[in-house]
């Protein structure tokens, strides 16, 4: 795939397209954007013609891909703040009345954190410290490998390994439940 530098001369490239400036402008938007059938939607086509023009057109992919990038970011951000800085929520008694902070007199806003989130954060930056693992062990193998991770660099012999172990795993289960 060509690489696509995002300057004035690909402008026209990237914009061929009626659409593909509104696109963008919605697609980037903080509040309506990042949900492609969303973003065709609110523009009037269908998402089948961005996939067309992203495999068709180096510069429109440049540019979608940029604006992925910044969605990311923006997301990585939003977790980032929640996970640190938690979320206020009000809190309500049995009644549904909002609860009352004695000390200042307005209504209770708690914060809440998630735990979830940050466990997350710290798999996806720290992933050879925080991500789950499985070792298998063979007769003439040693295959380490992420439970969540691409088993593509793995070859054939070795997945055929992985499937005979995994069998005579479930068969030591079922024998030891009995």
């Amino acid at each position: 795939m060509p690489e696509v530098s995002l300057t004035r001369q690909t402008d026209a490239q990237i914009y061929r397209k009626w659409w593909a400036r509104p696109f963008f402008d919605v697609f980037d938007d903080e509040e309506l954007g990042g949900i492609v059938t969303r973003v065709c939607r609110l523009v009037g086509i269908c998402d089948s013609a961005v996939s067309r023009e992203r495999r068709e057109n180096p510069a429109f992919r440049a540019r979608f891909e940029l604006s992925q990038e910044i969605l990311v970011a923006r997301l990585e951000g939003e977790a980032y703040r929640r996970a640190y800085e938690g979320t206020g929520r009000l809190k309500f008694d049995k009644d549904g009345n909002a609860l009352i902070d004695p000390r200042t007199g307005s209504e209770y806003i708690e914060k809440e954190f998630s735990d979830t989130l940050l466990l997350r954060l710290l798999q996806a930056n720290a992933p050879e410290k925080y991500s789950e693992r499985t070792k298998v062990t063979s007769e003439n193998k040693n295959i380490n490998t992420n439970l969540n991770g691409e088993f593509s660099a793995i070859s054939l012999e070795q997945l055929q390994e992985l499937q005979k172990l995994r069998m005579e795993t479930l068969t030591q289960e079922e024998t030891a439940s009995e």
